[in-house]
């Protein structure tokens, strides 16, 4: 399966594996990059 992923389906896995903390912090980055774009 390609595409999107739901929240659903990694969240629990992020926070088990202990990489929640740093999908969070490139979300951030990510969205903070973009806005300073427009």
């Amino acid at each position: 399966m390609r595409g999107p992923i739901q929240p659903a389906n990694f969240i629990a896995v992020a926070e088990e594996s202990g990489l929640i903390i740093d999908i969070g912090r490139w979300v951030l980055t990510q969205a903070l990059d973009q806005l300073s774009r427009w």
